[in-house]
């Protein structure tokens, strides 16, 4: 029913690094016409010590771009929808988009010429001098040569921040002519849309280089491991995700695993990622639609601290986590079953002025923002009454500058002392700037860094009582 092949043997991690090697050095080998010119395009902008690290990651979100390309309906179709959306014609990169704007009649020609010959007439200021000659060699050139210096021209006009130059021209000069203060700014806007153009250019080529890559890269790699007998961890989740998901036969499976599952505890959810959580829902759904194949109390349990989240490497969310808590809190409710949603604020492994320096960290809303998603207080309790604590902050220390000793002497008199950082810990000597201490006192200060405290939510499918 899953699809898998028969008699299958798991990849471990190194084994699946090797084999996603391979595959990479084999299709940057013998690229075709296609995966070749993306490479092209991804050697320019990306340094050659990266692109391995790009793949990696690319492969690393086969399953979302695998979702997109099937959404969309093939690869090809996803590459139109992607420029549609930044508004750029595919196939068309910057300097297509330049070529554009460099063309003749894209300016007011005649205007900008009399002006830069007004900007460069003897007498005039360093300035107008300067940027009038940029603008008229720019005029005076063909069209490869005005793509060639058309950053050069653009910087006569705008900022490096885009943004329009107050004075491209001196008072006196744009007094010649009242015209020449309509084409300037009528100039400066074209330069700002061709600008934008060829931003969007750029993003489109390289994101169409990015999916032909990893499109290639997932379906060569799908094929290696097909022609071996192989799946990888993440082969396992998706197929189990896919086949709870499939119309057919999937109703089936899932009354029979109903009738085996009478609790899911989810650990460490803060490092579940989503196609995990898509299992969880899978598994979870018929807990609140009905008796299913068995009577009888079914829960769910998950427990987790989002500012723990490490596996940020393996697509963990832990934004899912406060999300999944809502979908299961409506579920529970809309069923009339009972919800829990306990917060554990109580720490049993640190004293109170370390917990407050924690809860000071994070106090502002920026500072939350990255680890807390559901606008919670971050607010710690210390079991451990009574006890003292301390943080401390340690600045940064540079690194001693290199000595040079006189022969024969072990240290010369002029050499500067060495820095050396005790740590508390079991009075261990380090030289490292960063070790910090939280050593047994009454005095605290904000830390950047939190204790391992974390809380949960539960759900249960009856009106019994659950833990």
């Amino acid at each position: 029913e899953a699809g898998v092949t028969p008699r299958f043997e798991v990849l471990d991690e190194r084994g699946a690094r090797e084999t996603m090697d391979a595959v990479r050095r084999a299709l940057i080998a013998a690229p075709g016409e296609t995966l070749r010119g993306a490479l092209d395009f991804t050697v320019r902008h990306v340094h050659e010590t990266r692109v391995g690290d790009l793949l990696g990651e690319l492969t690393g979100e086969r399953a979302r771009l695998g979702r997109a390309i099937r959404d969309a309906g093939d690869l090809d179709a996803l590459i139109d929808r992607t420029c549609e959306a930044i508004g750029a014609a595919r196939g068309a990169g910057p300097e297509d988009a330049a070529r554009a704007a460099c063309a003749d009649g894209a300016a007011d020609e005649d205007a900008l010429r009399a002006l830069a010959k007004v900007m460069t007439e003897p007498g005039r200021g360093v300035r107008d001098k300067q940027r009038g000659a940029t603008i008229l060699a720019w005029l005076e050139a063909d069209e490869d040569a005005r793509v060639a210096g058309f950053t050069g021209y653009i910087g006569a006009f705008l900022t490096r921040k885009g943004d329009p130059i107050v004075a491209v021209a001196s008072m006196a000069a744009r007094k010649r002519d009242p015209a020449f203060e309509g084409a300037i700014a009528a100039e400066q806007q074209r330069l700002k849309r061709a600008v934008a153009d060829r931003k969007r250019a750029t993003v489109a080529t390289a994101t169409t280089a990015l999916l032909t890559l990893g499109g290639a890269v997932i379906d060569a790699y799908a094929e290696r491991k097909r022609e071996r007998g192989k799946l990888d961890f993440d082969d396992l989740i998706l197929a189990a995700r896919d086949l709870l998901a499939r119309s057919d036969g999937a109703a089936w499976v899932l009354y029979k695993l109903d009738g085996g599952i009478d609790h899911v505890l989810i650990d460490e959810a803060q490092d579940t990622n989503p196609e995990q959580w898509e299992v969880i829902q899978a598994l979870t759904g018929e807990f609140f639609a009905g008796e299913g194949a068995r009577a009888g109390p079914r829960t769910a349990f998950a427990v987790g601290d989002p500012k723990q989240s490490i596996y940020g490497f393996q697509r963990a969310d832990p934004a899912k986590f406060s999300e999944m808590k809502e979908w299961f809190a409506a579920r529970a409710r809309g069923a009339g079953q009972v919800w829990k949603d306990a917060p554990l604020e109580t720490s049993f492994r640190s004293a109170a002025p370390v917990l407050a320096a924690v809860d000071r960290a994070f106090a502002s809303e920026a500072d939350r923002g990255g680890v807390i998603f559901d606008n919670r207080d971050v607010r710690h309790e210390a079991s451990r009454e009574g006890q003292a604590g301390r943080v401390e902050l340690w600045p940064p220390v540079a690194a001693d500058a290199p000595r040079t000793r006189p022969p024969g002497n072990r240290r010369s008199s002029a050499s500067p002392p060495r820095t050396r950082w005790t740590c508390s810990q079991r009075g261990s000597r380090r030289t490292s700037p960063t070790c910090a201490t939280a050593s047994m006192s009454s005095k605290a200060a904000a830390a950047p860094s939190g204790p391992a405290t974390s809380w949960c939510w539960c759900a249960a499918a009856t009106a019994s009582s659950t833990n």
